[in-house]
């Protein structure tokens, strides 16, 4: 019976959970009673309704998770790589996929946690390549390494007990600066190609890797995601997706904020203000109507932010225009009549920030009493912090629990 239990242990670690159920299963059956065997039978039993179904119970793992090796089931079932046309390999949908469902989740096939405090500096240099890696790079490129002699010469390995411990064991303890300097490599994933109109936000809890719908996907279509976040700048974009070996679906039209006002500390703000709004105006007239409809405008987002903010205080009409256009200028168009909210998210590039104007948007339809519109926009916003942040702890620390209303004022 001990050696069915360690061979049930060695099969899950291993994801084989398929052998690890019928190892606890026989274990189970000589002793109906044995308490590890039917602990590890559930857990085996949990991971693999979560290869079939994908729920997973992020809001009790999440902010645990930092830094750790998780306990969870791939979930990868609903994609598959395949060629495409034009762009070597990518991932693509097999079966529709809602906005907010999860596309896939996948464990790291190597995974390095950064350390609280670095003690030492790694450079490593292999001798058929010109360059080296570093840091959390060159300790994911050994594990990897280890990987692959595991895999090879079953027979044995150099003992670690972060790297062979059983269950959910925090891996180290993270910085104070709260800076994750983690590296993974994710195989299923890796098929994944960028644009700029993407299809899917990734988030990470722990080591694993979770994707989901910024908008509805339908079968066969391809998966695809954002490599830079939303408001990096073109120069850095452009430099660091060839960095990747990976190919771009669209590029972005290159904006170039030459005549951006150095401010000066004494001017009064609401001229600041005003110059802000005189510079989106010319801003706003570099993107042609026949080439940018419906297509997200990256070079309104900062400062329509600012007046939004600017505004909120003194003038919640300025305040509600602007936050409307900070959503706009991501590629969403959202329409509010009557109770009715209506979000079209068909070019959309989903951001942080437009998590915050919805939220900005509902305080002042909740001042105005539409508590139906507040709700609905609320609900939009989780959604979307759900799929940025892979699960929905931190929403009502950030933002407040919702209020109840009895009725609805008009």
């Amino acid at each position: 019976m001990k050696a069915l239990y360690r061979a049930g242990r060695a099969a899950y670690e291993l994801d084989a959970y398929d052998r690890a159920h019928s190892a606890y299963t026989s274990v189970t059956r000589i002793d109906s009673d044995d308490i590890d065997g039917l602990r590890e039978l559930k857990r085996t039993e949990a991971r693999i309704a979560e290869q079939l179904t994908g729920v997973n119970f992020w809001a009790a793992t999440g902010p645990q998770a930092h830094g750790t090796k998780v306990d969870h089931a791939n979930f990868l079932r609903r994609t598959e790589a395949r060629q495409t046309e034009t762009h070597g390999r990518g991932l693509f949908a097999v079966e529709a996929i809602e906005c907010g469902d999860i596309v896939l989740s996948e464990k790291a096939l190597a995974f390095v946690p950064s350390p609280a405090v670095p003690e030492s500096f790694h450079l490593v240099i292999p001798p058929a390549a010109t360059r080296g890696t570093f840091g959390t790079q060159s300790n994911m490129w050994t594990a990897v390494i280890q990987k692959n002699i595991i895999e090879y010469n079953s027979f044995g390995y150099a003992h670690d007990l972060d790297l062979t411990s059983f269950g959910n064991a925090a891996l180290v303890t993270p910085g104070m600066d709260n800076k994750d300097g983690s590296m993974g490599l994710w195989l299923h994933s890796s098929a994944i190609n960028h644009s700029c109109l993407y299809n899917a936000e990734h988030s990470f809890i722990g080591d694993m890797i979770i994707f989901r719908a910024t908008r509805g996907i339908a079968k066969d279509e391809e998966i695809t995601t954002l490599y830079k976040e939303v408001n990096a700048d073109y120069e850095t974009r452009d430099t660091a997706l060839p960095t990747t070996g990976r190919k771009t679906l669209l590029q972005q039209a290159k904006e170039v904020l030459e005549r951006l006002p150095i401010l000066n500390a004494t001017v009064e703000p609401r001229t600041v203000v005003m110059m802000f709004e005189d510079l989106l105006a010319q801003i706003q007239d570099t993107y042609s109507e026949e080439f940018y409809r419906d297509l997200p405008r990256l070079g309104l987002i900062t400062l329509n932010r600012y007046c939004a903010f600017a505004y909120s205080r003194n003038d919640p009409d300025k305040a509600l225009e602007h936050a409307f256009a900070v959503i706009a200028a991501h590629g969403y168009t959202l329409t509010i009549t009557g109770a009715d909210v209506e979000l079209d998210r068909t070019n959309a590039m989903l951001a942080p920030q437009v998590v915050d104007q919805l939220m900005n948007v509902s305080r002042t339809q909740e001042s105005k009493g539409q508590m139906a519109v507040v709700s609905e926009l609320r609900e939009l916003a989780l959604e979307m912090y759900i799929i940025i942040n892979g699960e929905p702890s931190g929403f009502e620390t950030r933002y407040g629990k919702a209020r109840e209303r009895c009725s609805t004022r008009a």
